[in-house]
């Protein structure tokens, strides 16, 4: 059995089998990163290897450490230099490169030096000497190994061989398609052999670059001129995208459909695709040929059904994704609140009912929906002009939007709002039921009280606003169900009951929420104990650790040098392995 990490005074060490302890808790951090990889243990800012026997591997004297690799090997850093070390913690590789990456399946990994990158073997070898400027990912390859390298001003393919093209291209980023592929990364271009590249700008920032395609053979397929080029994936067209408006290219590179359109959107995979052109709607399919006029007004993303909504002559409709119209509406709803549905044109929101009627014309900036069950369901949120109100389940506006914030959920007829920097409750006529006076407040609960807060410091009111407890909390938290809640007073936390009396003293320097047994853990004076939700003390705060409960019901302890487990009655065991 391998041996166990564990945590006291916070420090980390480990534990074997029997709870003996074979590395005292001295460690700042201590994390396992892959199955079968030793622990990576942190002090003062460096790492070094724990064995998953529990054994000192390399005591913790590098800047970072990798995982091991299928050779493995580890890249590590020290002062600023990388290199690699072994699984038994032997520097295999010195430190001689301004970077390094790990090694692939082939036993090779990029490395820069002096800021040229190049690639080396296992035996620290150059199999190509570091004298680009830049060097694609070994993952960013395509079917025969051709990756994309920069040197100065110029691109180039090299394999791992060494063997290099040169492709003209300058400033450009890509990496190739491999054929078959059927998802679309920076890859997605056409052929086996072809890479979309983006010229100029950030890396990452596409909306700055021009993008073309290019094939491993350093030919120009397509001039970088375009804003955007997208995927083929199975289909024989692709949208491109120039100065705001769309079009198509083909598998050969060539542009047969015009850039004249307002949107050209990726093929579905009923091989059809949505396109606009003159503020109209339509599908094309793979030829570019369209499927039906451009007769819709609005067309919204599809769901995960497959389903859309569209506008076609002033009413709403259901399609799927081979353009067929009818059905049932609510197949194209993403979100159903009561029988309506949000609909989104022209960068504002409205509401659709099941027949397609407009409810709500688009003229919100947001509508906030509801999820569950309780009565706050009968609203929903909206917010214009940076105000907040809410409607009906019939679009009628009940409370104008006139709220600085406002909360979405209704306890007992009563929900939150904030107005000119100040908290109070209103009710659903949307008539102040208490003044806003409060610096920050919180939901009513099911118990007809909320916490409010009047300065720096939180009390409990009722549902007229008379306080039930004064504000003399620095923080708070909801009521359980047991009618117990947290509170801090100072640095310290405690247990009140619904009049204010503590069940706890504020004694606790932390605590954990109530697991499924109904115990919480706490520390008073880095000692941990037990508590249990009905605010009685399980265990006394003098054991130096305890974990979390286990499925079977138990949790590990320590007290001194002694480990054990305990249930969730308080009972302890030296055998470690029931804590499993």
């Amino acid at each position: 059995m391998n041996a166990r990490m564990f945590r006291a005074n916070g420090k980390f060490g480990f534990v074997d089998e029997n709870g003996h302890i074979v590395i005292e808790p001295r460690f700042d951090d201590a994390h396992l990163h892959y199955r079968g990889d030793p622990y990576h243990v942190h002090l003062n800012n460096k790492v070094g290897l724990v064995s998953q026997k529990g054994r000192i591997v390399v005591e913790p004297q590098f800047d970072s450490i990798g995982e091991f690799c299928c050779n493995g090997l580890s890249r590590v850093s020290l002062n600023e230099k990388w290199g690699y070390i072994d699984r038994q913690g032997k520097v295999a590789i010195n430190f001689d490169f301004d970077s390094a990456d790990d090694f692939n399946e082939n036993g090779l990994a990029k490395v820069q030096v002096n800021g040229k990158y190049g690639l080396i073997n296992t035996l620290a070898q150059f199999v190509i000497k570091p004298e680009y400027d830049y060097f694609s990912d070994l993952a960013h390859k395509n079917v025969d190994g051709w990756r994309l390298v920069r040197k100065g001003d110029k691109w180039s393919c090299i394999n791992s061989e060494g063997r290099e093209q040169t492709t003209g291209l300058d400033h450009c980023y890509g990496s190739f398609y491999r054929d078959g592929w059927t998802e679309c990364d920076l890859a997605g271009c056409g052929r086996a052999g072809w890479a979309r590249v983006a010229c100029g700008g950030r890396t990452g920032a596409y909306n700055t670059r021009n993008w073309g395609i290019i094939d491993k053979a350093g030919n120009t397929i397509l001039e970088p001129t375009f804003d955007y080029i997208g995927c083929f994936g199975t289909h024989p067209l692709a949208p491109v995208r120039k100065d705001g408006k769309g079009g198509y290219i083909n598998r050969d590179g060539q542009l047969v459909i015009a850039l004249e359109l307002d949107v050209a959107g990726d093929f579905n995979p009923k091989g059809l695709a949505l396109v606009k052109k003159n503020g109209k709607y339509c599908f094309i399919n793979q030829t570019g040929v369209p499927a039906q006029e451009l007769e819709y007004d609005y067309v919204s993303e599809f769901n995960e059904k497959g389903y859309a909504l569209a506008m076609k002559r002033g009413r709403w409709t259901c399609i799927d994704e081979e353009a067929r119209e009818g059905g049932d509406l609510t197949l194209a709803f993403t979100r159903d609140h009561h029988g309506v549905a949000p609909i989104y044109v022209g960068g504002k929101y409205g509401l659709i009912d099941r027949e397609g009627r407009t409810i709500l014309e688009p003229q919100m900036d947001y509508i906030f929906w509801n999820y569950g069950d309780s009565d706050y369901e009968q609203f929903l949120m909206i917010e214009k002009n940076f105000k907040r109100g809410f409607i009906d389940h019939k679009g009628q506006i009940v409370i104008s939007p006139k709220f600085d914030l406002a909360s979405s959920r209704w306890i007992n007829g009563l929900a939150w709002v904030k107005l000119n920097d100040k908290y109070g409750y209103i009710d659903q006529s949307g008539n102040f039921i208490i003044q806003p006076m409060f610096d920050g407040c919180e939901n009513f609960q099911e118990n007809g009280l909320a916490w409010v807060q009047v300065g720096h410091k939180y009390g409990l009111i009722n549902q007229v606003g008379a306080f039930i407890i004064q504000p003399m909390f620095d923080g708070c938290e909801n009521f359980q169900e047991n009618g117990l809640a947290w509170v801090q007073v100072g640095h310290k936390y405690g247990l009140i009951n619904q009049v204010g009396a503590f069940i706890i003293q504020p004694i606790i320097d932390f605590y954990n929420e109530f697991q499924k047994n109904g115990l919480a853990r706490i520390a008073v004076n880095g000692k941990y104990g037990l508590v249990s939700n009905k605010g009685l003390w399980v265990l006394k705060p003098e054991f130096d650790y305890i974990g979390d409960f286990q499925e079977n019901g138990f949790a590990e302890f320590r007290k001194g040098d002694k480990w054990g487990c305990i249930n969730s009655e308080g009972r302890s065991q030296s055998d470690l392995r029931t804590c499993s």
